[in-house]
């Protein structure tokens, strides 16, 4: 049979046997094998046997010779594919799976069913009940009516007649894994359900690329898948490719693992197993892969493809589960109590394991919560102990202070009290020289009165002089317009002067005399206007002086103001000295007193401390005996402690 052949009448498998609506394979499938046929350009001479047609016929008319074939000739042609199929589905489980005796049970029951199917149907005995079809219909049992899928007939015309064959792309389909079907030139004829979903390349697609890992390896990174190498070599692909070969069975099977980008760009974790296919070297039919291996002709090679990203993860997810309840107890046992395991992947993980996490942490937490609690206690017992000693420490050393203080104290108030009485005695001089200070502060007071009402005095002499200044300069500010009246008349004698010579003049002889008066006149005239002239120099230095002694009269009467009132507040200040002076005085004749008083106090502070002395040391004794029990009890906390850290889980 050739690779032409095996593509085609796999192609073929999307037809099913007939149901009891009376339709023919022609009528419900002619366009899916027109269009199966039409993709690969194929004639009907390629075909070869029982499918032979004209090499120009019409993809369509062909179903005619399909629905014209023998059912045994149809079923020869799929045998070799089911059988090589289930053989690597079934190795795929031994390589996942430990009960290997019950999978060889499972296949052996799973192989004699298909054997004892494909045999019934090539030698035309039906199968007790009815016949699962592909679509999901039945096909009718002994004695029933069923449509004949080569003569169309009813069962009751031709109840000799076998059942329709299962369609082998359907059992592909239900492999439940990734499975692909090479011819043997490297085409794919075979691209199932489950490859389409771990690709995500539908079949149609598949078929025609030009190799399969095309459509297999996304990423490009490989030129070849594990069936490409094994049509390559298919007996010795181990050695060519250095791929693993699985040696318990007696048919070529090779087996490896990898990881591969799907359509999304999603990283897979991929396991996948290939077997070789063989034709009878008779041409007889296709032979068994598992124990005529290399004894016939290369028609193709089948790989199945499981997907182990889920098995991997899960995995992983639980290493890593293990590993974080690993530390985490390793960190309790090492004392970090805070730790607890922390894990997110709770979709991947069993839930029996995640379980396990709850119960760690719960027990952890228990453990921290007693431990702390109990290193708490004995941690406030430890720094209580820590506490009280050294408080007794302070004590017995404050007490044995305090008895040596005390006893200072006891000799420095004996030398307090003739202090005392030394005190009194300065405190009566003291209040004679307060009487003495208050007496001279009065004199004082006094003197002070006096020096106010000679300044009164003295400022009011310095108003009158100030009075009589301005009264001079009214007198002269008369003077002085006197004298420009002197000036005026000056200037209107020199006038008429000038006139009665001009006058004498023109008299000529007889105005001679005329002439000499009018001379006198005007020198008079001259003189008194020059001493006008020269009392109005006086006046005016009359004037700046007066108002030189104004300014100065007026600065000393502010001057005498400002002292009168510096020697006011002198007054008052000495008022208050008084005052503080005869208060302080009282206050002394009190401390005098009280001094007296406080001398005989101090002798029975005395007494007292003697006495507080004694019961100071008898404290320390009883202080002591405390401290000793306390040590004890501080020895006894960090032995607890100490065996609290030691416990681990």
């Amino acid at each position: 049979m050739s690779g032409d052949r095996l593509r085609r009448l796999l192609g073929r498998t999307d037809l099913t046997g007939s149901t009891g609506d009376g339709s023919t394979f022609r009528q419900r499938y002619v366009s899916t094998l027109s269009d199966r046929l039409a993709q690969e350009s194929t004639t009907g001479s390629d075909l070869g046997g029982v499918l032979a047609a004209p090499s120009e016929a019409d993809p369509a008319e062909l179903a005619d010779a399909y629905d014209a074939a023998a059912t045994g000739d149809v079923v020869a042609d799929h045998s070799v594919a089911v059988d090589t199929a289930v053989t690597a589905a079934f190795a795929e489980l031994r390589a996942e799976l430990e009960d290997e005796a019950a999978i060889d049970r499972v296949e052996a029951s799973l192989s004699d069913t298909l054997d004892g199917l494909f045999e019934s149907l090539e030698t035309g005995v039906d199968v007790a009940g009815p016949v699962t079809a592909a679509d999901g219909g039945t096909t009718p049992a002994d004695g029933e009516a069923s449509l004949d899928a080569e003569t169309g007939t009813t069962g009751s015309d031709a109840a000799a007649e076998p059942p329709v064959p299962l369609a082998a792309r359907e059992l592909f389909d239900h492999v439940g894994t990734c499975l692909f079907v090479l011819d043997e030139t490297g085409d794919v004829v075979v691209w199932n359900r489950g490859a389409e979903e771990l690709t995500g390349v539908p079949a149609r697609e598949a078929y025609e690329a030009d190799m399969a890992s095309e459509a297999f390896y996304h990423d490009g990174r490989r030129a070849k898948t594990l069936a490409d190498k094994v049509l390559d070599a298919p007996e010795s692909a181990d050695e060519v490719y250095d791929v693993p070969r699985v040696d318990d069975y007696e048919f070529p099977l090779y087996r490896d693992r990898s990881t591969m980008t799907d359509a999304d760009g999603a990283e897979r974790h991929i396991s996948f197993s290939a077997a070789p296919l063989y034709e009878d070297s008779e041409g007889q039919g296709p032979s068994d892969s598992r124990t005529q291996s290399g004894d016939g002709d290369l028609v193709g090679v089948v790989e199945m493809v499981q997907d182990r990203t889920a098995d991997t993860v899960r995995r992983e997810r639980t290493t890593d589960l293990l590993v974080e309840l690993q530390s985490t107890i390793e960190a309790i046992q090492g004392g970090d109590y805070d730790a607890r395991a922390a894990f997110e992947h709770e979709g991947v993980v069993d839930g029996e394991l995640l379980s396990v996490v709850d119960a760690l942490n719960d027990m952890a937490e228990q453990f921290q919560s007693l431990a702390g609690s109990v290193a708490n206690d004995v941690e406030e017992l430890r720094e209580e102990a820590e506490t009280v000693t050294d408080r007794s420490t302070d004590i017995t050393t404050a007490a044995a202070d305090q008895s040596e203080t005390m006893t200072q104290l006891a000799s420095e108030i004996s030398n307090l009290s003739a202090s005392v009485e030394e005190v009194a005695a300065s405190a009566s001089q003291v209040d004679a020289t307060s009487s003495e200070a208050e007496e001279i502060a009065r004199e004082g007071q006094a003197s002070a009165q006096e020096a106010v009402s000679l300044l009164e005095e003295v400022e009011d002499s310095a108003d009158d002089v100030a009075d009589d200044v301005d009264h001079l300069q009214d007198r002269i500010t008369e003077i002085n317009d006197i004298v420009e009246v002197i000036n005026d008349i000056a200037d209107q004698t020199n006038i008429l002067a000038l006139n009665a010579s001009i006058e004498a003049a023109r008299a000529g002889e007889a105005g001679e005399g005329f002439a000499v008066v009018a001379d006198e006149v005007k020198q008079l005239a001259e003189e008194s206007q020059q001493n006008a002239a020269e009392i109005e120099q006086l006046i005016d230095g009359i004037q700046a002086d007066t108002d030189e002694t104004v300014a100065n009269l007026t600065s000393t009467t502010e001057r005498i103001s400002e002292v009168n009132g510096q020697v006011e507040d002198a007054m008052a200040r000495l008022e208050d000295i008084v005052q503080a002076i005869s208060e302080a005085s009282q206050g002394i004749q009190e401390v005098a007193d009280a001094t007296d008083d406080q001398a005989a106090s101090t002798e029975e502070v005395a007494s007292m401390i003697d006495e507080a002395v004694d019961q100071a040391d008898e404290i320390a004794a009883d202080i002591e005996t405390i401290a000793t029990a306390n040590r004890e009890q501080m020895e006894r906390a960090r032995e607890i402690r100490e065996s609290v850290e030691k416990q681990r889980f």
